[in-house]
Formats: structure tokens, sequence, C-alpha cells
């Protein structure tokens, strides 16, 4: 649900050819989001044990989307 919540707030402000820095990234959901938009996305993330997080769930959607290339 947070997912969807941050989606249709980066719908309302960001266009297909713009880029999302998020300079605190957590476990991903941003980054989640912009991909589910088609947004470009470019995340921070200090600790390791949260960069960890978010890179499984960023793979994730890469590896799904080279399934069908």
């Amino acid at each position: 649900q947070r997912q969807m919540c941050i989606r249709d707030r980066i719908n309302l402000v960001c266009q297909k050819n713009q880029i999302i820095l998020d300079p605190f990234l957590g476990s991903g959901t941003t980054g989640l989001a912009a991909n589910e938009l088609g947004i470009d996305f470019i995340g921070i993330e200090s600790n390791q044990e949260y960069f960890n997080i978010a890179k499984k769930r960023l793979e994730k959607i890469v590896y799904q989307k080279n399934l069908f290339i």
C-alpha cells in the first residue's frame, strides 16, 4: 500500500523524461514505484543493511524485465 501511495505522488509531480533522486533510499520503495511508472531513478543509502535490502528488491524487477527482452 505504501508503494501505491508513493507511486501516486510521483505520478503527480514527475514526467517520464525526468529522474527521481532519493538521497535516503531505505528499502527501495521509491525506486520500485518509479520503475512501475517508467521513470528513471537514482537512490543513495549510507546504511549497508538498508542498501542490501533495497538492492535485493530492485534486482528482482531488473531480472524480471530481462526475462521479457
